[in-house]
């Protein structure tokens, strides 16, 4: 009988189109069998239409199904944890698929507790792509290098394209957070490379994202106060990670600048959704953002787009918002994102 490297698949689910699950497992289905463990589906309170069909889905694809109350995508990822057998856990989005011939069992020799490969980002339609890889760290990266890419978008600030070895996740205790709306990724990751894995990087993409701006619109939408508050936190996170890592000033003066600007337009992004979708109670807490926006406005001499941000805040401009909340929902209809 031939030795199994035992990767666990954790997928979760909620109400997502039949096919695109489908799509999901057959991805994963092709991946060489001394490879694959077992695939794990959490049903995450999908509607009792779509749960059967899941059920039915996992059934035909050999994959485990469990079926949770609507707790998020944290909590559903930690059953996952907790059920699997394998000895990597991987996790993938129910919306996304593996690129198989990226793993090879060669790869998976048991001593790297982390293991991170590249990604292909792509809108639904294909029509835009982009391949996000590590740049200038061997195939044995440090915590410090790894770091270093957790202040833009992009591999550290997902969990996924990554073979975490499970006994290091239960030896450490690292799970999701399942309080986070927003920054559940990042916060998981980072909790791994805080204590040091011994890591290896495979250059090869084996993750597609398939990304679609509406999923964050809905997310931020139903709870503006919550994803406003993670925001924060990812923030917080950043610096804390900027004051340990090895920099010179004028890089850390950089890097500090390009966060505080991604953290106040990500900020306006969930506040021009709020204004949008509930204006007289955003109108109320319109102090609230203003009041995080002026602890870093001073900190660094922005870009205008960044200036503009602020002022409108400072302003209280309700009707810039609103135009900039419909500028960017015209550009993402145009280009189907």
């Amino acid at each position: 009988m031939k030795r199994k490297n035992d990767i666990t698949f954790i997928i979760p689910v909620y109400n997502k189109p039949v096919d695109q699950v489908k799509k999901c497992l057959i991805s994963i289905k092709k991946l060489s069998s001394d490879i694959i463990n077992e695939i794990i589906i959490i049903d995450d309170g999908s509607n009792n239409k779509l749960n059967e069909q899941y059920k039915n889905i996992a059934y035909k694809y050999d994959a485990k199904y469990f079926y949770e109350k609507n707790k998020g995508v944290s909590h559903a990822r930690n059953v996952g944890i907790r059920n699997a057998k394998g000895k990597y856990i991987s996790f993938v989005d129910a919306d996304d698929n593996i690129i198989s011939s990226a793993i090879n069992s060669k790869d998976l020799d048991g001593k790297s507790e982390l293991i991170l490969f590249n990604v292909i980002k792509s809108d639904q339609q294909g029509k835009y792509k982009k391949i996000y890889k590590f740049i200038d760290i061997g195939n044995k990266p440090t915590t410090n290098q790894l770091l270093k890419y957790s202040f833009k978008e992009g591999l550290i600030n997902w969990c996924f394209a990554k073979l975490y070895l499970r006994t290091y996740l239960l030896k450490h205790q690292i799970w999701f957070n399942d309080k986070l709306k927003q920054g559940e990724d990042l916060d998981f990751v980072l909790k791994v490379l805080k204590e040091k894995p011994i890591m290896s990087y495979v250059p090869k993409s084996m993750y597609i994202y398939n990304f679609s701006t509406v999923t964050g619109n809905e997310r931020e939408k139903r709870h503006p106060l919550i994803a406003f508050d993670n925001a924060k936190t990812t923030f917080n996170s950043q610096q804390k990670i900027l004051n340990v890592i090895s920099l010179d000033k004028d890089d850390k003066n950089r890097i500090d600048k390009m966060i505080c600007e991604e953290t106040i337009k990500a900020i306006s992004r969930i506040y021009s959704i709020f204004l949008n979708s509930s204006p007289s109670e955003a109108k109320k807490e319109i102090k609230l953002f203003n009041q995080f926006i002026n602890t870093i406005r001073s900190r660094h001499n922005y870009s205008l787009k960044t200036r503009m941000r602020i002022r409108w805040f400072e302003n209280q401009n309700f009707f810039m918002i609103k135009i900039y909340f419909l500028a960017r929902s015209l550009y993402h209809k145009i280009n189907n994102k």
